[in-house]
């Protein structure tokens, strides 16, 4: 969990400037110790060392889980999942758009409201800064493509050295398609404040009362937001649905204990 920029050329730097409270002094990042109740203000220094003035998107976003099975903290639009008592997105605050003048460097502050209940475990989001792009000239017949440029500065926030341990469900099995293709999804959720950081997944999906499964699949090193969820995909690539009667099982491992499920569901 460090700066991850989105960007081969950036026209701008970014650069946390870690408070007293940093937990870890080793990562460049912010890993806090915050109090119930309190302010915690957030500075990050942001640089253009270009001639040109820059224009940049700033927000707080809370990190999901996203369907590569992936920690993203990309999204200023993201639903908060149904375990997350708050996210890091509804008590945080920063402005919406910097004017970087050429050659200069700005800090940035985003104030984070502590909530006074206390809480176990780990909220993570992250400070999302965005490039913004030059209007792209369209020429006749053919769409211009432009590029995003971007930075993150992850946010992890604790009161307490307590231990917290994912706990996995799964939600929603269905059929539909993705990217094209046909697809089967399986909704997979971490209900607690805890970090995923080496998540397996042995899925199977079998047809009717068959023995052996249609279509397999298998990953290692995913990783888990805390109180986030996902939807695990099996690509039927261009094979059509067929209908019937399916069951789904999967097994489920984070590097310290074992989850296993077992759904029917339909395809008409």
């Amino acid at each position: 969990m460090g700066v991850t920029s989105q960007a081969s050329e950036i026209n701008f730097n970014v650069k946390g400037i870690l408070p007293e409270n940093q937990h870890s002094k080793e990562i460049s990042c912010f890993d806090l110790r915050v109090v119930p109740g309190e302010t915690q203000t957030l500075s990050v220094e942001l640089t253009n060392d270009t001639e040109e003035d820059v224009t940049v998107y700033a927000s707080a976003n809370l990190a999901i889980t996203n369907d590569n099975g992936i920690v993203d903290y990309s999204y200023n639009d993201a639903k908060k999942d149904s375990s997350a008592v708050f996210t890091f997105s509804e008590i945080a605050k920063m402005p919406k758009e910097i004017i970087l003048p050429k050659k200069s460097t700005k800090i940035v502050e985003d104030v984070v409201e502590i909530p006074k209940e206390s809480f176990d475990g780990y909220v993570l989001g992250g400070l999302y800064f965005e490039q913004k792009e030059d209007k792209e000239e369209k020429s006749q017949g053919a769409l211009a493509v432009g590029n995003r440029f971007s930075y993150v500065v992850g946010v992890l926030m604790s009161e307490t050295d307590q231990e917290i341990k994912p706990e996995l469900a799964l939600n929603d099995v269905k059929a539909t398609q993705m990217t094209g293709n046909n697809a089967v999804i399986m909704n997979i959720q971490n209900k607690k404040p805890a970090m995923i950081k080496k998540l397996q997944l042995d899925v199977k999906l079998y047809y009717e009362n068959e023995t052996k499964p249609r279509y397999e699949n298998r990953q290692e090193s995913l990783t888990m937001a805390p109180n986030t969820n996902f939807n695990y995909k099996i690509d039927l690539k261009e094979q059509p649905f067929v209908a019937g009667n399916y069951t789904v099982k999967i097994k489920a491992n984070d590097g310290y204990k074992d989850w296993s499920w077992e759904r029917k569901f339909e395809i008409k």
